[in-house]
């Protein structure tokens, strides 16, 4: 994991509970919980932030992200990560500034362990994130082609 906390502390500003998530540090990320830490603080990602605009985002959402260089140890402390905060009450369907889950943010990314514990979870797998994203009447819609979404 050596690399990944110097990392964390470029990609965000502020919220810790987001930095041990992401670096897959269950033991730091269950002292905040009991601490009191909301498990659906909203923190802004702004390495992440491919578009231009600022990635507000939960936990859970920072965890799924595709750009975490996540090897067999990340990937296991990642999903002890992702059980910590849904046993204290994370919501798996919790939206992110661009509408969209934890669900579709670990689709995207190929994160499938993970995808796999938020359904179980709950989390809504029918989401319209296409359609707010790329509407049919927006110049930029290219229908997904190609894309396999």
């Amino acid at each position: 994991m050596a690399g990944i906390e110097e990392r964390a502390a470029e990609w965000r500003e502020g919220g810790d509970i987001h930095d041990a998530a992401m670096e897959g540090d269950v033991e730091t990320l269950r002292r905040l919980l009991a601490a009191g830490v909301d498990p659906n603080q909203s923190a802004v990602v702004t390495e992440f932030s491919d578009r231009g605009d600022p990635w507000r985002c939960t936990p859970l959402h920072a965890i799924c992200y595709e750009d975490l260089p996540v090897d067999e140890a990340l990937d296991d402390a990642h999903a002890a990560c992702v059980t910590a905060l849904l046993e204290a009450g994370a919501d798996p369907n919790a939206m992110d500034n661009r509408g969209q889950n934890a669900l579709i943010v670990a689709a995207f990314s190929g994160r499938c362990r993970l995808g796999l514990m938020l359904v179980a979870a709950g989390a809504t797998v029918d989401s319209d994130y296409k359609a707010r994203m790329y509407p049919e009447d927006d110049d930029d819609y290219d229908g997904y082609a190609g894309q396999g979404v």
